[in-house]
């Protein structure tokens, strides 16, 4: 009797540090997956500032967009206009070339008044190709995204 208390004893004790043992490795994979979750939470977090900050980018470019649009819109009409004007200072640029020995003033003065509608369409040709270049660099990085 005193053997198989023994053995009892030794048997019960072997199990009991193995229960140990199992309860120590369930605590460390416990451990391991709070950390794994603290991890992952940690990262969904990052994602989700990110997506917000590239949310703020796209609607402040979307704004961007809109107003460079426009920009072209009104230099278009800015532009059809300066050349509506070139041409009906250019018919009386003729008109009065055909009477012009008379009027050598006014003459000079259409004249003047055409280079400078000329210059004003240059510049304004060039401002419509800058907000276009920065219209198609928009639709660019659109592209991209």
């Amino acid at each position: 009797a005193g053997r198989r208390a023994q053995s009892a004893k030794k048997t019960l004790q072997a199990l009991g540090d193995r229960s140990a043992g199992i309860a120590e490795r369930a605590e460390a994979e416990r451990a391991r997956r709070a950390r794994a979750k603290e991890r992952v939470l940690a990262e969904l977090q990052r994602t989700e500032l990110e997506r917000q900050g590239l949310l703020e980018c796209l609607a402040r470019h979307d704004l961007e967009q809109e107003v460079l649009e426009e920009n072209v819109r009104r230099l278009r009409e800015a532009h059809e206009d300066a050349k509506a004007e070139g041409q009906e200072l250019e018919e009386q640029l003729a008109e009065l070339g055909a009477r012009a020995s008379g009027y050598p003033e006014q003459r000079e003065k259409l004249l003047e008044q055409i280079r400078a509608l000329a210059g004003r369409d240059e510049a304004l040709r060039q401002s419509l190709e800058r907000a276009r270049e920065q219209l198609w660099r928009a639709e660019a990085r659109d592209r991209e995204r």
